[in-house]
């Protein structure tokens, strides 16, 4: 079947080779697409101890325990699909002596490129089946680890069930987020599987530049995607609206609409999801201080055109010394982050969090970097990529879109999140 499967895929790459062309014109792709498939770097005559391939960059990021666990004499080689996954491999680990960062070649030219290990360890759903058979070919002892299948791609997994049969005869080890993750991918053939829980929550959660906490009212929309933004700002405008209009000490004691049908819903216990004893929020909402954060740099521009038709709005990268800003004195309703790797910092200063990518169907974003620095916490009900995560929290909220106004004009009677529980033996059953 593997002879099968090459042959396709040689043709594949053929057939695309004009749209692959097209698709170098566009920033997000113009260095990926090259060294992946048409130049990639020969690794062929070199040999490490571990090889790790994760696809972008949340997953290279949850890799720095893993690494920073290895022993410094082992040589390690990191491949990576995305743009921003190589320039975040490259900010993390691109000064460690040990450590190989390279693209991931197509799977028609990495049996001819790629180098060999003693281990390989593949991340999450990268399910490439010509890196594993290469692997097992030389040898190798092969991972999946932090494995899963989200509820909402199984059934296109499933319609593939052979193949994914035929994959799994070279994977010598599964690791799966969690239950439910294991029985779906024991259905595809998986064998050998045990239940890590997700290695994001191994990582350390430290900012890497440290604002003044203001004493304005901060409310940040993290890792935002297209058509999420424009149902956020709009729920921004109704508080501002709102707030503007309410005495700054109201409070909601028992309920509060929650639409025009004048339905009741109790501001602390609807949407909330493991509810603990917490603290408030006491600041006021005078001169509150909103921020959105995209999460692809490609969308920079359209987004701040979006921004400025609802607020006066400014662009973190028109700020001349961003180390030092004073959030109480900017002149400014919105502020929007147009530069990468602030967002751990904000999270340290901000008062709630609107974490994206659950909104859109997109799966969620990590809310454990939110909760360490004990924000209001909400999401959208499409966390099927971030279950296991969201399992580590207390205190957070879940709710549609056009619900984040209603339950935010009450921000002083919701909970502040925080996290629950780790698991500290997943980087032994990793490199075991």
């Amino acid at each position: 079947m593997i002879f099968i499967y090459y042959g396709l895929m040689c043709l594949a790459h053929i057939i695309c080779t004009p749209l692959l062309l097209l698709l170098i014109c566009k920033q997000k792709y113009r260095q990926s697409i090259p060294y992946r498939f048409f130049f990639p770097k020969n690794y062929s005559k070199k040999k490490f101890e571990i090889w790790i391939h994760a696809c972008s960059f949340g997953e290279i990021s949850s890799l720095q325990t893993l690494i920073q666990s290895i022993p410094n004499q082992k040589k390690i080689f990191l491949s990576v699909i995305t743009q921003t996954g190589f320039a975040q491999a490259h900010k993390l680990y691109g000064n460690m002596s040990n450590l190989t960062i390279s693209y991931l070649p197509f799977e028609t030219l990495l049996p001819f490129f790629a180098p060999k290990c003693e281990k390989l360890f593949v991340l999450e759903a990268e399910l490439w089946l010509m890196l594993f058979a290469y692997a097992k070919r030389n040898q190798a002892q092969v991972k999946l680890i932090n494995a899963r299948i989200s509820t909402r791609s199984f059934g296109r997994y499933l319609k593939l069930k052979f193949f994914y049969n035929y994959l799994f005869n070279f994977v010598d080890i599964t690791l799966a987020q969690s239950n439910d993750d294991k029985m779906r991918l024991e259905s595809l053939g998986a064998q050998h599987i045990s239940i890590m829980g997700n290695i994001k929550a191994t990582n350390p959660i430290m900012t890497t530049k440290h604002y003044k906490k203001p004493q304005r009212l901060i409310i940040v929309a993290a890792s935002t995607h297209a058509n999420e933004e424009e149902c956020i700002l709009e729920s921004f405008k109704t508080l501002q609206h709102y707030w503007a209009n309410q005495d700054s000490h109201t409070q909601c004691n028992d309920s509060f609409d929650l639409s025009a049908n004048n339905k009741k819903y109790n501001c602390n216990t609807n949407y909330l999801h493991n509810k603990t004893k917490s603290e408030h929020i006491a600041k006021d909402s005078n001169g509150a201080l909103f921020i959105i954060v995209p999460r692809h740099p490609e969308r920079f521009d359209e987004v701040y055109m979006l921004c400025c038709n609802y607020f006066k709005t400014l662009r973190l990268s028109h700020i001349t010394n961003q180390s030092f800003i004073n959030f109480d004195n900017l002149d400014c309703e919105l502020l929007l982050i147009d530069t990468m790797g602030e967002l751990i910092n904000l999270y340290a200063i901000s008062d709630i969090v609107i974490l994206g990518g659950a909104y859109a169907k997109v799966g969620g974003h990590n809310p454990l970097e939110v909760a360490a620095f004990h924000n209001i916490l909400l999401s959208g009900k499409e966390i099927f990529n971030q279950r296991t995560l969201f399992e580590c929290i207390e205190n957070y909220y879940l709710s549609e879109c056009r619900e984040i106004g209603t339950i935010l004009k009450q921000y002083k009677q919701l909970h502040i999140a925080k996290i629950s529980s780790t698991n500290n033996d997943m980087i032994k059953e990793i490199l075991a």
